[in-house]
């Protein structure tokens, strides 16, 4: 995908199944895309497959001088999910923002790779990932901060927060890579359970147990979503949390 100088553009991915299949099936997408100067481009990508899928998706971005670029993905569908994502700011006062939430119920698995390469000086550059997963699901963020010497006043940020329940499983994997010392750069990860305290406020207003455990999820995904400026598509995003929820909870 290419977008010309000072383009303004929004994209919306919808990856879903329609019906039910006890196939096994493979989808994959490749993209390139380039953003050349001033241009302001963002891409929100949601996906819910059923459990029978296996996604991979790979993504290599370029940014020109004071091009902006923001990436947001909800996974939160098949059997298997696997994300490879690389921005490349490589022009001055370039952005790029990877933002993540993932939901994984069951025999879920996700697998991130996020990769902010500063080629050029003046660039921001922001990885955030906010991650719940549910009895014996799985989720691994490899996130990747490199800037090598022409990536002078370069500002970048890796952010991994995870919420079990269950037997749900959640790692980070940080690593940084600077060879420039005129720069802004940190990373962190944290990972908690359910918290049985914040359960008991919300049961204490009168709201049954698995109501609050909805509630409390969906609120995890917040400080991401918040970060998007479309509210129907905010809206959207936790509806499918909340039929995910839904859909978990008949089925115990």
């Amino acid at each position: 995908a290419y977008f010309d100088e000072e383009s303004e553009v929004t994209v919306i991915e919808d990856f879903r199944s329609v019906g039910k299949s006890e196939k096994e099936q493979l989808y994959l997408c490749s993209q390139t895309i380039i953003l050349k100067p001033n241009a302001n481009v963002k891409i929100y990508t949601v996906q819910n497959w059923n459990n029978t899928v296996v996604h991979i998706i790979a993504r290599y971005t370029l940014t020109d001088p004071y091009a902006k670029f923001l990436s947001y993905m909800q996974m939160q569908g098949g059997e298997m999910s696997r994300v490879n994502s690389k921005i490349t700011m490589k022009g001055r006062g370039s952005e790029g923002y990877d933002l993540f939430t993932q939901f994984g119920i069951g025999n879920q698995r996700v697998d991130i790779k996020s990769e902010l390469i500063h080629d050029a000086p003046d660039t921001i550059g922001q990885t955030h990932s906010r991650t719940v997963m549910v009895d014996r699901a799985e989720s691994v963020l490899r996130g990747l901060i490199h800037i090598p010497k022409q990536g002078k006043n370069a500002d970048s940020l890796l952010t991994s927060s995870g919420l079990t329940v269950g037997r749900g499983s959640i790692a980070a994997i940080p690593a940084l890579k600077i060879d420039q010392n005129e720069v802004m750069a940190a990373h962190s990860a944290s990972v908690e359970p359910l918290s049985q305290e914040k359960l008991f406020y919300v049961e204490s207003r009168g709201i049954p147990l698995e109501d609050a455990k909805a509630i409390l999820i969906k609120g995890y995904f917040e400080p991401i979503l918040g970060k998007l400026d479309i509210e129907e598509f905010k809206d959207y995003c936790h509806e499918l949390v909340s039929l995910k929820w839904e859909v978990y909870r008949s089925q115990k």
